[in-house]
Parts: C-alpha cells; sequence; structure tokens
C-alpha cells in the first residue's frame, strides 16, 4: 500500500529476488531494480527473470552504485546488516537521490520495543549466527532521519506475532 503504483523501483538489499518480483506482479507499471552484495543472492534472483518483466537485478555494493533516480526506494531488513557509519551512508546518498515526489520505504528492528525485539534478536542469530547486528530505537531512527532532512510516517511492521520491526515511510522535507 505504502509503495508507488508507478515508476521506478530500488530495492536495496533485495536478496534473492521475492519482493522484487512481488512488487512487479501486484503491479507491472513498474520497473523495479533489486541490488545486492551477495553474488550468490543475484544468481538466484536472476534465474526468476522472464521475458518481457521489467525486473533486473545487480550484483554490487549500493554505495558505489549508478544507479538510476527513482520514485522508490526500498529497505527491508537490511541496516541492521550494515556497521551504524554505513547505515549512515546509505541513508545520506538516498537523502541526495530523493526527488520531492519520491519516498523511501524502510523497514527495519526497533530495540526500544524490548521483549518482542529479543524475539526478533533470537531469530536473527538463528537465521545469522556469525553475524553482528546493528540496531537502533525508533527515537534513534527519527534523530537520524531529521538529521537527514526527511520527514517521515511510521507504521508498525508486524501485527501477526511479536515482532519488534517498524516500517518507515520517508520523503524530502520542504525546504
Amino acid at each position: 500500500k505504502l509503495m508507488t503504483r508507478n515508476g521506478t523501483i530500488i530495492n536495496v538489499g533485495g536478496g534473492a529476488g521475492g519482493l522484487a518480483n512481488y512488487l512487479y506482479f501486484a503491479n507491472r507499471n513498474r520497473k523495479i531494480t533489486g541490488i545486492d552484495l551477495s553474488k550468490n543472492r543475484i544468481t538466484r534472483a536472476k534465474k526468476t527473470i522472464r521475458k518481457g518483466r521489467d525486473v533486473n537485478f545487480i550484483y554490487g555494493d549500493f554505495l558505489e552504485s549508478d544507479l538510476p533516480i527513482a520514485e522508490a526506494y526500498l529497505l527491508v531488513d537490511v541496516l541492521h546488516h550494515i556497521k551504524y557509519s554505513n547505515q549512515e551512508k546509505v541513508l545520506t546518498l538516498l537523502s541526495k537521490r530523493l526527488r520531492n515526489d519520491s519516498s523511501l520505504i524502510m523497514k527495519e528492528a526497533n530495540s526500544g520495543n524490548f521483549l518482542p525485539f529479543i524475539f526478533s534478536r533470537v531469530t536473527e542469530k538463528i537465521l545469522y549466527p556469525k553475524e553482528y547486528i546493528y540496531t537502533r530505537t525508533k527515537k534513534e531512527w527519527l534523530k537520524l532521519f531529521k538529521k537527514l532532512n526527511f520527514k517521515c510516517k511510521i507504521y508498525s511492521g508486524a501485527f501477526y506475532f511479536p515482532d519488534s520491526t517498524l516500517i518507515f515511510q520517508c520523503t524530502k522535507k520542504n525546504s
């Protein structure tokens, strides 16, 4: 519901392409590009591309890529896998690419919601046992967004099980 109905969507950290393909099938007026640092995930994603689909997958670092300006940038459960300083670099780059009519949709863990966060943390440790998870509280995310001149609406990430995620729908503040 939050995603643009038409135009270009860049799915940063899009993995094996499940969400990118879902968004395309939900509305075929979208041109979707997924980018990920995992060569294995991008290889799997590319196997999902069929003739006539406006879906593309790129192996690489978003910070060093030359992706097109888009109507929407999507980050779903990505930033908590990235060091804090690089989280800010990604969001800074996005703040420069965002036009007044485009948006950033981000789903992330909220470490300030204690009990559901513990549940999420255990799940992350099972899925990624060797990774450090870099989470922020809702207040910390909002402080960073304010610093980068974003205005954001916030939605609960999940209502059907104990989860601590939040969805941020961000746009540029009018100067």
